[in-house]
C-alpha cells in the first residue's frame, strides 16, 4: 500500500503536464467524451471513474 501512495505525487506530475490545464474553459467544454480502455490479467484489477472515486477496502 505504502508503495502505491508513493506513486500518488508522479501521478499528479503526470496530471498537472496534461494539455487539458492549458485549455481555455471555452476549449475544456468543447472535450465531450473520454475512452478508457483497461486491461488486466491474472489477479489484476482496475479502477476507473469519470469523476470522484471512493474505495473503502479492507
Amino acid at each position: 500500500m505504502r508503495e502505491q501512495l508513493a506513486l500518488a505525487d508522479e501521478l499528479q506530475r503526470v496530471l498537472d503536464e496534461t494539455p487539458l490545464p492549458a485549455l481555455s474553459d471555452d476549449e475544456q467544454g468543447a472535450i465531450r467524451s473520454i475512452v478508457v480502455h483497461a486491461r488486466v490479467s491474472d489477479q489484476g484489477r482496475v479502477n476507473v471513474a469519470g469523476r470522484d472515486r471512493h474505495i473503502h477496502e479492507k
